[in-house]
């Protein structure tokens, strides 16, 4: 860049001179030509040697951790080449599927709740149907790392007064599902209508009261009318 410097210097002085004898007429028009062009090409290649000075000097774009440094003092290294991997723990985000079924009850700007584990339970199924969300976390203390497994839960939608049951309780009725209530110590088979599942059990969307008794150990091995221990649930 010094040497574009003076160069530069030299062009600028040598215009100012051709200007004056021009002005005289004691150069031609050509001879003025080549000096303004001469002057131009310097501040170019001036210019373009200040842009390769300011590219030597590596830079990060923001305030963050060196996660892993790919060069050492005095290594070689080429245009375009990685030098460092810098990480910003401040904001981190978390992906993780949802049921198909489940995306028209979801929304951008739902708040969900994200704890942190250290272990993954079991392995995603990849045919599985479903749709990736993401979610950003407040981490400006630096106390999740990234990479690290997580589980997200979120809201689908508010049910009031709903009746629940395990799933257990759960049977085929052949052309329905049903469940066994006791009434007088014994099973009665009954037909209902099935809400979302929530965990381990089943929301009773229709044909259920929230009085009744119902069988949840051993239901489907029951036969209508059989007699049944006091031990079901409510």
């Amino acid at each position: 860049m010094a040497e574009a410097e003076a160069v530069d210097r030299q062009r600028g002085l040598q215009f100012q001179r051709a200007e004056r004898l021009f002005e005289k007429r004691s150069i031609t028009q050509q001879q003025m030509l080549d000096a303004v062009t001469n002057r131009d090409v310097a501040a170019v290649r001036l210019a373009s040697a200040r842009l390769q000075l300011s590219k030597s000097k590596v830079k990060v774009p923001w305030a963050g951790l060196i996660a892993e440094r790919r060069v050492e003092v005095g290594d070689f290294v080429t245009a375009g080449q990685p030098v460092a991997e810098l990480v910003d723990l401040s904001r981190l985000k978390v992906r993780a599927p949802v049921p198909a079924n489940d995306v028209p009850l979801l929304k951008i700007g739902s708040p969900v709740e994200v704890t942190v584990i250290v272990r993954l339970a079991a392995e995603v199924d990849p045919r599985a149907r479903t749709l990736e969300i993401e979610a950003v976390l407040d981490n400006r203390q630096g106390r999740i790392r990234p990479g690290m497994p997580a589980r997200l839960e979120l809201s689908r939608r508010t049910l009031t007064d709903a009746i629940l049951v395990p799933l257990s309780a759960v049977v085929d009725l052949g052309d329905a599902d049903g469940l066994f209530v006791v009434l007088e110590g014994r099973a009665h088979s009954r037909r209902v209508e099935l809400g979302p599942v929530v965990g381990e059990r089943v929301v009773i969307a229709s044909g259920l009261a929230a009085s009744e008794t119902v069988v949840t150990s051993g239901a489907r091995k029951l036969v209508e009318g059989q007699r049944v221990a006091d031990s079901s649930e409510r």
